[in-house]
């Protein structure tokens, strides 16, 4: 390869790719990606319960978390055990992660329980990467914009619902962007900030009218998933010169 090559591919994949925790958490993750044209389907968007006093602060963003789902949402039409998803769902990974194993190991285990067993095993590794911080590590993010963070100030804020965590295997857990996140959540931590900024705000955090459409639909039907879209990803990778040998498969 004497230049740059652009690589593009045309694979589409139409499965529903929900690898999230629960409404509870108030955190969205994208959908699974694919390396070209990705066509996946958004099986709705989830109105998470947010306590009223966060909801104009949320600017409505945690309303409509597209790709937000349960674990009970499977990539296949076979479910995983009812007992491993709510294992996952408690956070008691390593309790799911034996029960998947024992399953996997069975032969009568067939093509479609197989799938949907380690779809449950990625959904546990994807919240690990969501999920990456220790208390201490979360602090320290925090300490960045407020240098003279207590921690009684850290633990009303975490009790108060603002610093996005999980419990897994009995070790609490913080989102990575829940630092970040603290300053749009909570007003107190804004002030508190050694060098105060605006918020910014990205276009899906100011009410518009898919907003409205999800807000009304839920309202109306009493469900929490409600208003299906169906969204087309386009992608590329450039690559260096001879950086791949002739032949080769690039993966991404």
């Amino acid at each position: 390869m004497g230049c740059d090559h652009r690589i593009d591919n045309s694979v589409v994949r139409s499965a529903k790719h929900k690898l999230l925790t629960l409404v509870c958490k108030h955190v969205t993750q994208a959908a699974g990606v694919v390396l070209g044209t990705l066509s996946v389907a958004i099986a709705s968007a989830t109105v998470a319960p947010v306590p009223c006093r966060h909801r104009r602060r949320l600017r409505l963003a945690l309303f409509v978390a597209i790709a937000c789902a349960s674990g009970s949402a499977q990539a296949t039409d076979t479910p995983a055990p009812a007992a491993i998803v709510a294992m996952i769902d408690a956070g008691q990974f390593h309790a799911a992660e034996a029960a998947i194993t024992a399953a996997l190991a069975r032969d009568s285990v067939d093509a479609p329980s197989r799938a949907a067993l380690e779809f449950q095993r990625e959904r546990m590794r994807r919240i690990r990467l969501d999920f990456n911080l220790d208390a201490d590590a979360a602090k320290a993010r925090v300490r960045t914009q407020i240098p003279d963070l207590t921690d009684a100030e850290f633990a009303g804020w975490d009790a108060a619902g603002l610093i996005e965590h999980q419990l897994i295997d009995g070790e609490m857990r913080y989102f990575q962007r829940a630092p970040s996140n603290l300053f749009l959540l909570g007003e107190a931590a804004r002030a508190r900030r050694a060098k105060p900024a605006p918020p910014h705000v990205g276009p899906m955090e100011v009410a518009n009218a898919h907003h409205r459409e999800v807000r009304d639909a839920a309202l109306a039907s009493g469900r929490a998933s409600v208003a299906p879209r169906h969204v087309r990803v386009t992608q590329s990778i450039t690559v260096h010169a001879d950086a791949v040998p002739a032949g080769e498969t690039v993966r991404a």
